[in-house]
């Protein structure tokens, strides 16, 4: 065995503490999305509740209401359609659509009725599901959700948008809404209208393949470093069979 050299020695061990760092952290994120996915699993099966009133709504925490099942009274305000592009459902593209629901007791909740394909998104093809005059419905709440780098950005201009923005769609209506979304669920669908339950909960949760990802590489520079650093190779014993001796 042979005396490792200090700068590698050095270099190696902060290497070594940086990816135990990552997989340390990537553990501490796996417990926390696995308590994330019990509390909204939770959640989805809990009993539904009527909608706080809206004097209550600047208290409510994300954290304690997001996916909790509500239901709520009121009027649909049809002409202050907004749309979010969706995707594909059921094999067709279209939009889910966005409409403020003017609460019986006062306020205005945006409420994702469901997707309709791009054909039915003009409601002029969809006057059977424009239900007008009080009605019950349920559904789950929701908060916005940011933007990212690779978002498509908004066209406010057909009313379209690619993240559910409340701010920005509060603005484009000019009055002030809920500061979440209640997503209908599928029982609220009405006949002719958007098609609810569209909510998707989905978490992806690949911390732990991460983590012994970085533990993993931890290791092998580990093995590295004293193959490299301490273990006598064949080519010192070659430089030490080339130096001279006297005889």
């Amino acid at each position: 065995m042979r005396r490792p050299r200090l700068l590698p020695t050095l270099a190696s061990l902060l290497a070594f503490a940086f990816l135990l760092s990552l997989g340390n952290w990537q553990m501490a994120r796996l417990e926390w999305k696995q308590s994330l996915m019990a509390r909204v699993d939770s959640r989805l099966q809990a009993s539904q509740i009527d909608l706080p009133p809206a004097g209550k709504w600047t208290m409510l925490a994300q954290a304690d209401y997001d996916y909790r099942p509500v239901r709520l009274t009121g009027q649909f305000d049809h002409a202050d359609e907004l749309y979010w592009y969706a995707g594909a459902y059921a094999g067709r593209t279209g939009v889910q659509v966005i409409t403020p629901f003017r609460l019986a007791g006062g306020g205005v909740v945006l409420v994702n009725r469901g997707f309709v394909p791009e054909a039915l998104r003009d409601p002029s093809q969809r006057l059977q599901g424009q239900i007008r005059g009080a009605v019950t419905v349920s559904g789950l709440m929701r908060w916005p959700s940011s933007r990212s780098r690779f978002d498509a950005p908004d066209d406010p201009g057909q009313r379209l948008w690619f993240v559910k923005d409340l701010a920005a769609m509060s603005e484009q209506l000019g009055y002030a809404t809920a500061p979440f979304f209640v997503e209908l669920d599928a029982n609220s669908t009405i006949a002719g209208g958007p098609v609810g339950g569209q909510t998707r909960v989905s978490f992806s949760n690949r911390h732990l393949e991460y983590a012994l990802t970085w533990y993993g590489l931890a290791v092998t520079l580990v093995i590295v470093f004293i193959l490299w650093q301490v273990l006598p190779s064949r080519r010192d014993g070659r430089d030490e069979a080339s130096v001279p001796t006297d005889e």
